[in-house]
């Protein structure tokens, strides 16, 4: 499975708070929505262009974050199912410096091999 198929797929599981996703999908989607929100950026000041005094505007990457939102949420609900824990671990964010641990343990830490309480391993899904 490519990462864009992982992204749209993450896309499509917008509010879906149950299940598994693996560190490739999280990766994916992380890796890709910088991207989008980076050209974003570009594209904002060209729209925009200079504005008068301190107040700077960029409406599509504020959008395009807004619309990212619930997915960011819900693959990393589903990533922290992939480890065995609940998804609640992810209200961390909060805390400053311990999001950054959280970060870390998302991204590296491997999923839980086989079933776990959450569901099969989303590797055995791709496999076969």
């Amino acid at each position: 499975m490519s990462c864009t198929d992982l992204y749209v797929r993450s896309w499509k599981a917008s509010f879906r708070y149950t299940g598994r996703a693996r560190r490739l999908e999280l990766v994916c989607f992380y890796v890709l929505n910088s991207l989008i929100a980076f050209l974003l950026v570009f594209v904002d000041a060209a729209i925009v262009g200079q504005a008068e005094g301190p107040v700077v505007t960029q409406p599509l990457t504020g959008l395009f974050s807004l619309a990212a939102l619930f997915p960011t949420i819900s693959i990393g609900v589903r990533r922290l199912h992939d480890m065995n824990a609940s998804g609640w671990w992810l209200l961390a964010y909060f805390v400053p410096l311990l999001n950054l641990l959280l970060t870390l343990v998302l991204f590296l830490a491997p999923g839980t091999p086989g079933l776990n309480r959450f569901g099969p391993d989303p590797r055995a899904e791709v496999a076969g």
